[in-house]
């Protein structure tokens, strides 16, 4: 998957293009957390990262 791919270090912004669901964010932030964005055009697509973020409780979304 496309999250084990990237190994961002400590103090490195995570920049997600196309990020649909979140699941790659999502997966980099379990691994690692720090400072990551996601970007997403489809308004149903980000509703669904909406709640999967705040279904696992995590913050600024």
């Amino acid at each position: 998957m496309l999250g084990h791919f990237t190994k961002p270090k400590t103090k490195d912004i995570v920049l997600d293009l196309c990020s649909g669901n979140g699941v790659i964010p999502l997966l980099l932030f379990a691994k690692h957390p720090r400072h990551i964005e996601g970007v997403e055009i489809q308004k149903t697509l980000v509703d669904m990262a909406r709640r999967t973020f705040q279904f696992m409780m995590l913050v600024n979304i």
